[in-house]
């Protein structure tokens, strides 16, 4: 990624989106995001198809884990590309 696009966003707005994606990623880790929705944000996140199985959520969670920490990247928090660190397998609905 070229650094120098990072300025094009505001830092405000890039604390606000990731902050998005942890409530969301919270969400849908505690089942209050409907199965549907997390089908199609994982159609959304291009999540292959090959791998919406039953533990959908978690890969669901994982790109968006991903996502939010591309964007501390961006926004300067890190200075090299943060590497991917697995998150908690989804809890059983019920």
């Amino acid at each position: 990624m070229d650094r120098s696009s990072a300025g094009a966003v505001d830092p405000a707005d890039l604390a606000a989106l990731i902050g998005v994606l942890a409530v969301l990623q919270g969400r849908i880790y505690t089942g209050e995001v409907s199965a549907d929705a997390v089908v199609a944000l994982g159609q959304r996140l291009v999540i292959d198809a090959g791998r919406q199985d039953e533990d959908i959520e978690r890969h669901v969670r994982q790109a968006l884990d991903d996502l939010g920490q591309r964007l501390r990247y961006a926004a300067g928090e890190y200075d090299v590309p943060p590497e991917s660190e697995p998150v908690a397998p989804s809890q059983p609905r019920g």
